[in-house]
């Protein structure tokens, strides 16, 4: 399986398609499939954007190994105590 993320960008802060209006509309789709909105007025707005934003750049620029078999299984039972 290939994956498509991450993008390979020589400067991730140079790239122009990742600006603050990408946030917005991810923040938009979110909404629209029943999450609580971040574009109205509340006290955790900010922060709640801000943490989008990181998860999007992760996503896309920083990528996370692909999860093993063993780690898949590992998991699963993470915190399941046998008796």
């Amino acid at each position: 399986m290939s994956r498509r993320y991450p993008v390979p960008v020589e400067a991730p802060a140079d790239d122009s398609r990742f600006t603050f209006g990408l946030v917005l509309d991810v923040a938009r789709v979110l909404a629209a499939h029943g999450y609580p909105p971040m574009t109205g007025q509340y006290d955790g707005k900010g922060a709640d954007l801000i943490e989008l934003q990181q998860a999007l750049y992760g996503l896309i620029y920083v990528g996370t190994p692909p999860l093993t078999a063993t780690d898949s299984a590992a998991e699963q039972t993470e915190g399941v105590h046998l008796s």
